[in-house]
């Protein structure tokens, strides 16, 4: 496949994604995966261990430093390779929005500018300041996702 990427679909069948798509998928993908420091990849987020609770200032400022960090790693990734189209390459950050859950569980919103001027959609994820098993982090992502699509609709 040239200059995309594959997806499997709700279907269950493959599917090709490209331009903001890929870029959307790129960056859900990033902010989700542990950081791994040699191939200079992931995100702090699953792996924050704040044992009490934060203020709503500090715990924004940590989750917005983190998935800027995060964006930045990615945005390098993607400036070395060559089939990377400007139609999904991270040019900045167009807007990043955290919200408090209660005192240890926030969500974000977050789009980007590409580097053909355009925006990609928004990625609405969720995190826990609470040390947890892995499984445990998902079942909370997907449970606050849940919530949170519920009072939109």
């Amino acid at each position: 496949m040239e200059d995309g990427d594959i997806f499997i679909s709700t279907a269950g069948k493959s599917e090709s994604v490209s331009g903001a798509d890929k870029c959307v998928q790129d960056i859900a993908e990033a902010l989700m995966t542990p950081l791994d420091s040699a191939r200079d990849y992931g995100s702090e987020l699953a792996d924050l261990n704040i044992p009490e609770p934060v203020s709503v200032f500090a715990g924004k400022a940590i989750i917005s430093r983190k998935i800027d960090e995060a964006i930045q790693r990615l945005k390098r990734l993607q400036e070395l390779d060559p089939h990377a189209g400007s139609d999904e390459r991270i040019d900045r950050i167009n807007r990043l929005i955290v919200d408090r859950l209660n005192s240890t569980d926030f969500t974000f919103w977050v789009s980007v500018f590409l580097k053909d001027d355009s925006i990609s959609t928004e990625n609405m994820l969720a995190v826990s300041l609470r040390h947890q098993e892995s499984a445990q982090f998902a079942e909370t992502i997907q449970e606050l996702v849940r919530r949170k699509l519920g009072e939109i609709q």
